[in-house]
């Protein structure tokens, strides 16, 4: 038998990314994906609509990113990303370095490049 979780365990973050792929032919494809973090009972985040103080679920980050790849290793060869919802004013300031994601390989260091670019304070 699964035992139960406390009610209250603090505030927490919830990451989901979603991607949908849609084939162009000639080996290219378009990419729509997001990424939203959501924090329940943190302070991220505008105050809640009703004035309160009290914890609720607020988005932290929601970022749409269009682009479009192509070949084997799937080069980024256009790539548009938009924060809808951030944390800090600062956030977008990012977006323009990641422009040289551009001519990049999903397939070969892809995370380190996007890491190199927006992690930490850079993003």
């Amino acid at each position: 038998m699964p035992e139960e979780m406390p009610e209250n365990l603090g505030p927490s973050v919830t990451r989901t990314k979603t991607v949908e792929v849609t084939p162009l032919g000639g080996g290219e494809y378009r990419l729509e994906a997001r990424l939203t973090d959501l924090s329940r009972g943190g302070n991220y985040g505008p105050a809640p609509a009703d004035g309160s103080d009290a914890p609720s679920s607020r988005v932290i980050h929601d970022i749409a990113i269009t682009a479009r790849v192509r070949g084997p290793g799937l080069e980024i060869t256009e790539l548009d990303v938009r924060p809808l919802t951030i944390p800090y004013a600062t956030c977008p300031f990012v977006v323009p370095a990641l422009q040289q994601l551009i001519g990049k390989e999903l397939m070969h260091g892809w995370r380190r490049a996007v890491l190199d670019l927006s992690g930490g304070t850079r993003g």
